[in-house]
């Protein structure tokens, strides 16, 4: 944002991943006109890498943060990014094994996928999805 590679974004927005990155992409894509930011994690809160200050400072900002949410598909139609599907979980204390209750699509216009660990999955989406 900061270097004008990116002046705008989708209205319905999706960050996949929770850390600090993550915070930094829901706000700054609301300050390019997301008007429905979504924070996708896996796992429950407690165990969020992001700050607690940043966590609440997106929140203030109206950014929503959904927990349990595995990231399963995007779901695309005539070419174009509609949503994405996302498995929910229930995790056992110490959120070490989860049970998938069921799975949701959720609509969107941009996904930003800010959970830096799992890059390398983003090379077998690209050929399947057009990703660039």
């Amino acid at each position: 944002m900061a270097f004008g590679h990116v002046t705008s974004i989708g209205s319905r927005v999706l960050i996949i991943g929770v850390g600090n990155t993550a915070m930094d992409c829901c706000r700054s894509s609301r300050r390019l006109g997301g008007t429905d930011i979504k924070v996708m994690a896996r796992r429950p809160r407690e165990y969020f890498k992001a700050s607690p200050w940043e966590l609440e400072d997106a929140e203030e900002e109206g950014v929503e943060i959904i927990v349990n949410h595995a990231p399963k598909r995007f779901v695309i139609e005539d070419g174009k990014l509609v949503g994405m599907e996302f498995e929910v979980l229930e995790w056992d204390p110490g959120a070490r094994q989860s049970t998938v209750l069921n799975s949701v699509i959720i609509p969107c216009d941009d996904v930003i996928l800010a959970s830096v660990r799992r890059t390398p999955s983003l090379d077998r989406a690209r050929p399947r999805y057009g990703v660039r």
